[in-house]
């Protein structure tokens, strides 16, 4: 009988270990990685929710900036305003008590390569005209080979941006007012390039006036601006301008007093 019962003892224990054994084994090796795979899940579900959140909201907030174009288009708009840009020069022809002459727009669309490549062919039949010239002459003379000058090359502009170009004659009355009517244009908001400046003399005439100021300064001003004439979407955000108001006559070439008295 006490055999038996140390057979069963044994066999208790035996039973025991492997339960527990197997128990352990069930918890670390199953119950517990499946537990971390969960947790695992459970926290990429919560990043992936937050990304879409934060996506959501960028996607909301893209078309509210592309659709305020106002201040971009101060700068650049997307179309010309030469009305605008005449009224814009004529504040700093006050500002800086000078006189605009002469005012003419042009719009920059021309092919400018087209327009290269016939002034390079132009100088490329000079200069062979002017070799054959100097080939011949008498072997006596010093010959000297004459080079033609190319022309530059016209402005290479980003795609679906156009140039228009103002040339204006322009009076100041001294140097100073000069440096204010260029920095009045340099200070404007819209994109302004002041291409070159060309001073000329006054006339024989003009020097022999009384009214002329002898310190005063004549020059040809070549001014371009930009516009984006493809974004025609934008045509609601073009920048307003403050027009002068009419001033009510019916004979624009009397003034307000002879109005009145009739």
């Amino acid at each position: 009988m006490s055999k038996d019962r140390r057979i069963l003892t044994y066999l208790g224990i035996g039973l025991l270990i492997l339960l527990l054994s197997g128990g352990a084994y069930g918890y670390f090796g199953i119950l517990s990685p499946m537990h971390e795979r969960i947790s695992f899940v459970d926290s990429k579900i919560k990043q992936q929710k937050v990304l879409l959140i934060k996506s959501e909201n960028a996607v909301l907030d893209v078309p509210m900036a592309i659709e305020n174009t106002f201040s971009l288009q101060e700068e650049v708009p997307v179309v010309p305003l030469v009305d605008q840009l005449m009224l814009q020069f004529e504040k700093a022809e006050v500002l800086s008590d000078s006189l605009i002459m002469t005012m003419q727009f042009s719009d920059g669309e021309v092919d400018d390569e087209e327009e290269y490549t016939q002034n390079n062919a132009e100088d490329h039949r000079a200069s062979e005209e002017e070799n054959k010239e100097a080939s011949s002459s008498t072997p006596e003379e010093d010959t000297t080979t004459i080079k033609a000058v190319e022309p530059p090359a016209p402005e290479v502009l980003p795609e679906g941006v156009k140039k228009i170009t103002a040339e204006m004659s322009v009076v100041s009355k001294d140097y100073n007012g000069l440096l204010i009517f260029l920095r009045t244009i340099e200070e404007l908001k819209r994109v302004i390039v002041i291409e070159g400046i060309t001073f000329t003399g006054l006339s024989e005439i003009e020097m022999a006036s009384v009214e002329t100021n002898p310190n005063q300064l004549k020059y040809e001003i070549i001014i371009a601006a930009y516009y984006l004439p493809e974004l025609t979407d934008y045509l609601e955000d073009l920048p307003a301008e403050d027009y002068p108001a009419p001033g009510g006559k019916e004979n624009p070439l009397t003034g307000s007093g002879e109005e009145k008295e009739e």
